[in-house]
């Protein structure tokens, strides 16, 4: 099976972005996206602010915006995506994936046009107070579809 078809898709990344910070009002989220190659666009989610302590839900959202079906080479049965969370200090406080197993299994997945994928993570939360940076990746057989950073803050 050939990279190529999914290297082609991401070899933009980083180089055609698309960010927005947009607040939804049921969520009060932060939210940014970032378009891959025209043809998907990751999105991370958070909320604006939590309280010192509670979880922190995260929705990454893989959405093909165009009027073609896209076909992504991901790893794992499910969906395998990692969210870095950093401090005030700029220091990585979490890590979803960190010291666990995930299966190295290539999945083909063709979204279709319009066609959206939403992934859920909860970080348990931190302690400090503060201004907080998080980042998703979703790992493919290649380069992972990566979003832009988002922030939220951390109240008393």
């Amino acid at each position: 099976m050939s990279a190529r078809p999914l290297l082609e898709v991401v070899l933009l990344l980083g180089a055609v972005a698309a960010g927005c910070n947009r607040s939804r009002p049921d969520v009060s989220a932060s939210v940014d996206t970032t378009m891959v190659n025209d043809s998907v666009a990751v999105t991370l989610e958070a909320p604006a602010s939590v309280k010192a302590g509670a979880p922190v839900a995260f929705r990454v959202a893989l959405a093909n915006p165009t009027s073609r079906p896209v076909m992504l080479y991901l790893l794992g049965r499910e969906v395998t995506f990692d969210i870095t969370v950093s401090g005030p200090g700029g220091a990585e406080v979490w890590r979803r994936l960190e010291d666990s197993p995930f299966q190295e299994i290539l999945a083909v997945r063709t979204l279709a046009p319009r066609e959206r994928i939403v992934l859920e993570a909860e970080w348990p939360g931190g302690r400090q107070v503060g201004n907080y940076t998080a980042t998703a990746k979703v790992l493919t057989d290649g380069i992972p579809l990566q979003s832009s950073p988002i922030r939220f803050e951390i109240r008393p």
